[in-house]
């Protein structure tokens, strides 16, 4: 009873935003920083965490950091589209 008809709502809207490369000369993007999705799916912390593991492993088993940073971006970059798709 409180709407009264569809013009007394606001629809809301999302878009998908991913840089090319999440990364550039020493500078990484994690999370919504680098990608962002729709919120409801309820994955934005977890997206940024498995970014944060993911830069963090890259980082450990590189020992030029430009390899690192592009490891990291290519572990990530399907993982991402895929839950954009979604």
């Amino acid at each position: 009873d409180a709407i009264p008809d569809a013009e007394a709502l606001t629809l809301a809207r999302y878009g998908h935003h991913t840089l090319r490369l999440p990364v550039a000369d020493r500078l990484a993007g994690v999370g919504d920083a680098a990608h962002s999705t729709s919120p409801q799916l309820g994955q934005g912390v977890n997206m940024g965490l498995l970014d944060a593991l993911t830069l963090a492993e890259a980082l450990e088993t590189h020992v030029e950091l430009d390899e690192a940073l592009m490891a990291y971006a290519r572990i990530r970059r399907w993982h991402i589209r895929l839950y954009q798709a979604l």
